[in-house]
């Protein structure tokens, strides 16, 4: 009892908006004030080196949105590019994790400044406003890199379009999102992408394998061309819906969602050839359990959408599934003919089992035999009998 008194002496109350977090100094957490079912306490955020209390807030958004898109990025996410993000403060010159300026343009309950303030990136801006406003009075902030999850909703907004529009034609800063695997096979996102790179594409698949080293290439639509980061397994990333703001919500279960394969999708801008071959050198990413791919066609098969024409099918399941097909039909019409001739014919023929295997003994009782000595029918009686008897041995 006196431990306890003392642990909950260290935790002291804070008032975040309309909330009161509990916050431990010593191992700058922050806690809920409502405990679990079997009484224990809630990390929901942690302290800066400021000693500012970060949390995700309880806020709702001035601006419509579809309530499905609500859902916070996992920290494992932000987790497998905290090395590529150190290694680019070195490309861009920056001392300190804390000074790369780092801007989420999509608010949902602000789980990003908790997550990346755990690995010392705590110059993190996403506030609650809405993004294309901000892009209409050039009112953005100033910012180092991007890292975002978009909404994936597309009616009657594509964001994701919108997104990658505004990160190849607006800006030119480095940029890291994570995002679903279809979007790289969306006809929209290819044409922004690769620009009136795309029609030359269809025509030279040289370029795209990187043999084509002629002059007159078309400009890209962003230059390099974005990488991706995968994690180990399609659905590693398990997204968490804000229980304030997902009103359909009402069990624990389904907080937590993966309806989609997600990765990264990065471009680093004149920082990428650089900060690769660091990474590379340094081996930056060892006990990550990430892949990476340069591009869609080298993503593991596992990765692929179903619309990627070079995503490998399972030739062996494939295989396995006709072989059984076929026996089946064949096993099928092979039964149903003899069990046809057995029902039409009055002759002393075997007898197939009801799956026209036939494995049962001749039934010779209705089967006309002529007038012949009775030596005959002996022989022919101990005939049957060892056939019998060897197709016995045989089964066992």
């Amino acid at each position: 009892e006196d431990e306890d008194e003392d642990e909950e002496e260290v935790l002291r109350g804070v008032v975040v908006g309309e909330d009161l977090v509990l916050v431990d100094d010593k191992k700058r957490i922050a806690y809920s004030s409502i405990r679990t079912d079997e009484g224990e306490l809630q990390p929901i955020g942690i302290v800066d080196e400021k000693g500012n209390v970060i949390v995700p807030q309880r806020t709702s958004h001035p601006w419509d949105c579809d309530e499905s898109d609500h859902c916070e990025t996992p920290e494992l996410a932000y987790k497998h590019i905290v090395p590529l993000l150190v290694l680019l403060c070195k490309a861009m010159g920056i001392s300190k994790r804390s000074e790369l300026r780092i801007y989420d343009p999509y608010f949902c309950a602000g789980g990003v400044r908790v997550h990346l303030s755990k690995y010392g990136f705590t110059h993190v801006y996403n506030k609650c406003e809405d993004f294309y406003k901000v892009i209409e009075t050039n009112a953005l902030p100033s910012y180092d890199v991007i890292v975002t999850n978009p909404p994936y909703s597309s009616v009657p907004q594509d964001h994701v379009v919108d997104l990658v529009e505004f990160l190849t034609t607006k800006q030119t800063k480095p940029w890291f999102v994570v995002q679903p695997n279809y979007v790289y096979t969306k006809e929209a996102w290819q044409r922004v992408v690769f620009g009136d790179v795309l029609p030359y594409i269809r025509k030279n698949k040289s370029l795209e394998n990187g043999s084509d080293k002629s002059r007159n290439k078309p400009n890209l639509g962003c230059d390099p061309l974005p990488f991706y980061l995968t994690p180990a397994a399609p659905r590693s990333y398990t997204y968490i819906a804000p229980e304030h703001l997902r009103s359909s919500l009402s069990k624990k279960k389904q907080l937590k969602t993966s309806p989609f394969v997600t990765f990264w999708f990065c471009c680093l801008s004149t920082f990428q050839a650089d900060v690769l071959e660091a990474c590379a050198k340094e081996n930056a990413m060892a006990g990550m359990e990430v892949s990476f791919a340069m591009k869609p066609r080298y993503l593991k098969d596992v990765f692929k959408d179903g619309k990627d024409k070079s995503r490998r099918k399972n030739k062996k399941k494939k295989q396995k599934q006709q072989q059984q097909q076929q026996v089946n039909e064949t096993t099928g019409r092979k039964g149903n003919k003899e069990r046809r001739q057995v029902k039409g014919s009055t002759s002393g023929k075997r007898r197939f089992s009801s799956n026209g295997c036939g494995n049962e003994e001749a039934n010779t009782e209705k089967a006309h035999v002529p007038d012949k000595p009775k030596k005959n029918k002996r022989k022919k009686k101990n005939r049957n009998k060892n056939k019998g008897e060897m197709k016995k041995k045989q089964s066992n």
